[in-house]
């Protein structure tokens, strides 16, 4: 990695002062190429030696007759990624070819033209001898901050400390570490992570392994550069360390310090990991263990809550977070997904005990033995804080399709809180089917669709769907109506026809045509009581059973 660091630009190289009678003469847009060795051509097959970031010096006498491969030369370099080519005229041709000026300027390849008192050897020697004083400041430069990031490791710091380390190393240009189990941590004198462009920022940067290496962004309404390098073991992504260059202009050296730091910065965070998630299997376990434990056990579970700072004899409410992916989504990235939420309701809101299970994360939220309204409706504040995190912050993931809260009802001891859960559950399944674009659904706000949910009979749930919708449903499917959905907000509206109309946007009398053909192809009457009660049912039943 150092070795590949190191480098000189073109534009630096050219003013040396022992290459002064070295002058570019096309490829002026690419003065910026850093220059990582140097080679030398004298024969034909040299691409075949050649990497990337080399010079490369020659007199041309391999193609000196051949004026297509002379127009090939420099295409076929910059494909490979060299610096830069200087040709020495004179001896084998008279000048630089035409053609490989046009192609210079056509591909921003710079070429350099090299005097005739120049040899070789004066080009290399000084290239070579600044690239290797490069390389051992670079070496001197990252193992000074290598020996203060062992410092703090040894000391058990942590991202705050590694990002201070890293920001005094950098002429105090503002660090940000993101990683997927950690808050973003932000290191600077005057900016932090609520400002408004570093909080964009930041924002942009939620999915790991996008936008590695320069770039620049808008500070203050001044466009800044940035670098950025991921902080990964092996082929696991574990996050990313930006630095923006708003006090300095970042050196080479600086990238390769920058890299470094997100080498400790691994190390550390899979060893933090590592510790958490054997505190957290024990506790989610424990956690499972409570949810679905036989009631004689309450005795001796009780010891063991309390240690956890759970109190099993107090009232909760229990609200389960649902979570579904995609075959195609990363199922590591959804587990650091999974910890990052929970360490988040852990650290703004300590006395909630959290966990998961299976596809969905696990809250009991205590409240007061003796709760009145105001108690409630704190603990629904506080699962809209939750859900207005979980929107602002895995805006990805938690969507109608994927993600949802059901929350049942409050409820003390063991059996209180294992059916608090089992209300949860089925407030989550059912309100995404009923409410989808609510997000949130209450336990005790599903009336009766907490009785139709809990029928468990489901042929015959089929049959009564079938019986009393199945003409109507077949109607629709035949004819592309709206019959089924006319029915629907018919109920809705109480039977007002004016409203129906307002809110399908159709002609009035579109309505009345409807509902006469809806009475017509069931031959049941809309005035009768019993039969609306029957239509009604089947409408709720059929938004239940349709998964």
């Amino acid at each position: 990695m150092l070795i590949h660091s190191a480098g000189i630009s073109l534009r630096e190289m050219l003013a040396l002062p022992s290459l002064k009678n070295v002058r570019l003469i096309a490829g002026a847009s690419g003065l910026d190429n850093i220059v990582r060795s140097v080679n030398i051509m004298e024969v034909p097959d040299i691409l075949d030696w050649t990497r990337a970031g080399e010079l490369l010096l020659t007199t041309v006498y391999s193609i000196r007759d051949d004026s297509i491969a002379q127009s090939r030369l420099i295409p076929e370099l910059a494909n490979r990624n060299l610096a830069g080519l200087a040709i020495k005229p004179g001896r084998y041709i008279e000048k630089i070819p035409n053609v490989m000026i046009e192609q210079a300027d056509k591909f921003n390849f710079p070429l350099l033209e090299i005097g005739q008192d120049v040899s070789f050897p004066d080009i290399l020697n000084p290239i070579l001898s600044e690239i290797s004083n490069q390389q051992l400041a670079i070496i001197q430069r990252v193992d000074e901050v290598h020996l203060q990031l062992n410092r703090v490791v040894l000391e058990g710091g942590d991202m705050q400390d590694i990002a201070k380390v890293l920001v005094a190393s950098l002429s105090n240009n503002l660090a940000i570490i993101q990683t997927f189990s950690h808050e973003a941590v932000v290191a600077h004198e005057e900016y932090d992570k609520e400002h408004k462009d570093i909080k964009k920022f930041i924002a942009s940067n939620s999915r790991y392994g996008t936008g590695l290496g320069r770039g620049t962004v808008v500070i203050d309404g001044k466009e800044t550069g940035y670098f950025r390098t991921a902080i990964c073991v092996g082929k696991k992504w574990y996050g990313t360390i930006s630095v923006l260059e708003t006090n300095e202009p970042l050196s080479r050296c600086d990238e390769v310090t920058i890299e470094r730091t997100a080498a400790v910065a691994a190390l550390v965070l899979v060893n933090q990991l590592a510790v958490a998630s054997v505190e957290r299997r024990y506790y989610n376990e424990f956690l499972n263990e409570i949810l679905v434990a036989d009631l004689g056990e309450e005795k001796n579970l009780k010891g063991r809550a309390m240690s956890l700072g759970i109190d099993l004899q107090a009232p909760h409410v229990v609200a389960a977070i649902w979570f579904h992916y995609k075959n195609d989504d990363r199922e590591e990235e959804h587990r650091l997904i999974f910890q990052r939420i929970i360490q988040g309701v852990r650290e703004k809101f300590p006395e909630i005990a959290v966990g998961f299970k299976l596809d969905s994360i696990i809250m009991l939220i205590p409240i007061p033995k003796d709760a009145t309204d105001k108690d409630l409706d704190k603990v629904r504040e506080t699962i809209k804080v939750i859900h207005e995190q979980l929107v602002v912050r895995f805006s990805r993931f938690f969507t109608k399709e994927y993600g949802y809260i059901g929350v049942g009802r409050a409820e003390s001891g063991l059996a209180g809180i294992q059916n608090s859960y089992r209300e949860a559950l089925q407030a989550c399944q059912m309100g995404r089917k009923i409410w989808p674009k609510e997000h949130i659904c209450y336990y005790d706000a599903l009336g009766v669709w907490r009785l139709l949910g809990n029928i468990q009979d489901k042929q015959e749930l089929h049959s009564f769907i079938n019986e009393t919708l199945g003409k109507i449903l077949l109607y629709d499917q035949e004819k592309g109506a709206e019959l089924i959905k006319t029915l629907e907000v018919y109920f809705e509206c109480n039977g007002k026809l004016k409203k129906v109309t307002e809110k399908m946007y159709v002609h009035y009398n579109t309505i009345l045509y409807r509902l006469d053909r809806i009475q017509q192809i069931t031959g049941r009457s809309l005035e009768d009581a019993t039969v609306c009660l029957d239509f009604q049912l089947a409408l709720k039943l059929l938004k239940i059973m349709n998964d």
